[in-house]
């Protein structure tokens, strides 16, 4: 359809006004001049307007006549009538259609009613529709023009998926945002061919709509939900675990869950200890791994069971020496020893009363043991216990393997264990002792190794955002690997020392109740010199006493004075070492621990690869000095074979899709896979 040409009537109306004019005046008619000036001024005017207009609605209908030939054919005939408004909208379409048109299927006259509700911007319906004239009537609805965020949400339905497709079901925020609706008649075989394909009509859309979208599937249906993806929160404190005092410990064992955190619909992911009676939590520092860690021991010391803590760095939880229920923390290599060993004789001990018969399961409360930081104190151990081994003793400390026996027999003894390291190696953790923690929790993004040993699957938990701390992997309750944020609880020690009063409320709140308080502090005496030279060092510690700390203040360290932040620094002086004083730094607020960064060991060298033998959780080269990681195998677009389709998700959780032409190369860096020990 040619454009109304509306400019050369307008001047010529007042190139006439002027003649006119001209033409009086020289006869002798000045009156009849100005009338000559006014009359080609209205010409003009109207002239302009009404071939402006009539412009705009030859536009229009040309727009609609495209938007329409794929449906009804290149030889059809649009006619729009009865035009209202301006520029205007047509009261009625009729579009004569040519024999190529898909009349009979059920969905063809509703893509042409949505083609043309979005090009009119107006809701359109059927009038009459005549197959045998092949002819279709529609008429405007009047005052009833259709939402501009519900049409373009059709129109890119329409483009992504195909004509054919119909949106419904549309809910809208108070800001008039479109949060979800429904596409049916989707065409399923192309969408069941390629999930990376799905993953494109996703986040696609969520470019051109400005959101993180998701898309649930419905194949046997021919359906599909869009909505928007709720964010994940980046703080998620800890609530109080709903605990009812007057409830017996061992009665209410079944039913104790140890929140862990929640995904980004904000379903609680769990613990259940009589289920699952280990829980494995991996991470890198900086993940928020030990803040998880302290979370379930809040949460367990609610329930009024008794804590035990192998603590491999010494310091990560001496905040919580003083907590309710927690009744050791064992920092040094000593003590942890004894803190293990001890544990198994409970275990061993509440099978003996099983096996004579003077008790039962039922009869035995939970014992929580705690060992963080698996390899370091591995390492720590092997180190200590070469040093003071004595002949006849066996290679390996026993203790290793007493660990594995409580993963094995813990549960029907009620001794559970919370295991943490930063890497699931194979050297530290091999398939037998990990097959004994089903409950799991990977902190921040995994290799592709770490996944494996992890996950049994190379890609879970390799892309998750490295800028969100406390973001982890877990399974839910269908078994199904999601990511949560995990809960948030301050160190006590650092809440102290920084006088920060809400970090100090916040873990005042989640205190036990008094009624359930009820396992006080031990303390492990250190074994004499005789029985050490006797016995040796490790069976020694193996074997040392324990005894309530209130009747050994002298081995107490909490009873030891606290010093100030400016003594404090002139103790950990390096100089003071040495036995020279310097002038004291100023005492400053201590801020919290960097983020992590990109950890270079994980990746091979930058390189320019086929985009097509990438895998998930491998780095690309985007834009100029971002870098982003790949969360779908990368793909041939179905739409396009031309093009190669990368999905992509960066560090601070944004997701998009990179496409570049078949052939060419990208610049990337692969993820190393480290040989199993």
């Amino acid at each position: 359809m040619t454009r109304t040409n509306w400019l050369p009537r307008t001047a010529t109306w007042a190139l006439s006004g002027a003649a006119a004019a001209g033409a009086a005046s020289v006869l002798g008619y000045p009156e009849l001049a100005y009338a000559a000036v006014v009359g080609g001024a209205v010409g003009a005017t109207g002239a302009g307007v009404l071939g402006y207009r009539s412009q705009q609605r030859a536009m229009l209908m040309q727009s609609l006549e495209q938007a329409l030939a794929p449906l009804v054919g290149d030889r059809s005939l649009v006619i729009a009538r009865r035009w209202k408004g301006w520029p205007g909208t047509p009261a009625k379409v009729i579009v004569t259609y040519d024999p190529v048109a898909k009349d009979g299927d059920p969905a063809w006259r509703q893509a042409v009613l949505d083609a043309v509700q979005r090009r009119l911007e107006v809701a359109v319906s059927v009038d009459q529709h005549n197959r045998r004239k092949r002819r279709l009537v529609m008429t405007t609805s009047a005052g009833s023009t259709a939402n501009p965020a519900e049409v373009r949400v059709q129109r890119t339905i329409a483009d992504l998926l195909g004509a054919s497709t119909r949106v419904g079901a549309l809910k809208m925020n108070d800001a008039g945002e479109v949060t979800s609706f429904q596409v049916t008649s989707i065409p399923t075989t192309k969408v069941a061919a390629s999930g990376g394909y799905r993953v494109k009509v996703e986040r696609t859309f969520g470019t051109v709509h400005q959101g993180r979208w998701r898309c649930k599937w419905d194949l046997m249906h021919d359906r599909a939900t869009f909505e928007v993806r709720p964010p994940f929160p980046g703080i998620v404190e800890l609530p109080r675990a709903h605990v009812d005092p007057a409830k017996d410990v061992l009665k209410a064992y079944d039913k104790v869950s140890i929140e862990l955190g929640v995904d980004e619909d904000g379903n609680v992911l769990s613990w259940r200890p009589a289920i699952d009676p280990n829980l494995m939590v991996v991470g890198a520092p900086g993940t928020g791994k030990t803040v998880l860690e302290h979370s379930v021991l809040v949460s367990v010391a609610q329930y009024g069971w008794p804590i035990w803590i192998v603590d491999g760095k010494a310091i990560e939880f001496l905040g919580f020496r003083d907590w309710p229920n927690v009744q050791v923390v064992a920092s040094a290599v000593e003590e942890q020893v004894a803190v293990i060993t001890r544990a198994h004789e409970v275990m061993e001990h509440r099978y003996q009363l099983i096996v004579q018969g003077k008790a039962s399961e039922d009869d035995f409360e939970p014992l929580m043991v705690f060992i963080d930081e698996w390899s370091d104190f591995r390492a720590n151990l092997m180190a200590w216990y070469s040093a003071t081994k004595v002949k006849g003793m066996p290679t390996k400390p026993v203790v290793l393997e007493r660990v594995a026996s409580i993963a094995r027999k813990g549960r029907s003894s009620r001794v559970h264990l919370l295991f943490a390291t930063q890497r699931p190696d194979a050297e530290y953790f091999g398939g037998d002792m990990r097959d004994n923690f089903r409950a799991r929790a990977s902190m921040g993004r995994l290799s592709p190794q770490g996944a494996m040993m992890m996950w049994q699957d190379p890609s879970i938990g390799t892309t998750v955002p490295r800028g969100c701390r406390g973001r982890a992997t877990s399974i839910n309750d269908d078994n199904r690997a999601v990511e949560i944020q995990t809960y948030w609880v301050p160190d006590p020690r650092k809440a102290k020392r920084r006088g920060d009063d809400e970090q100090l409320r916040h873990l005042d709140n989640l205190r036990p109740v008094e009624a359930l308080s009820r396992h006080s502090r031990l303390l492990i005496v250190p074994p004499d010199d005789d029985k050490i030279e006797n016995r040796g060092a490790y069976a020694a510690w193996c074997e040392a006493a324990w005894v309530p700390a209130a009747s050994r203040p002298d081995l107490d360290p909490l009873q030891n004075e606290e010093a100030t932040a400016q003594e404090a620094r002139a103790l950990a002086s390096p100089m003071a070492m040495f036995g020279i004083e310097l002038p004291a730094l100023p005492a400053s607020t201590a801020s919290e621990d960097e983020d992590p960064g990109w950890d270079d060991g994980e990746f091979g060298h930058e390189v320019d690869v086929d985009p097509l033998g990438l895998s998930i959780g491998d780095l690309v080269e985007i834009e100029p000095n971002h870098w982003v990681t790949l969360d779908q195998e990368p793909e041939e677009d179905p739409s396009d074979p031309g093009l190669v389709m990368l999905c992509w998700r960066d560090d601070v959780d944004d997701a998009g899709i990179h496409a570049i032409p078949l052939g060419e190369r990208i610049k990337a860096r692969t993820a190393i896979y480290e040989e199993a020990a």
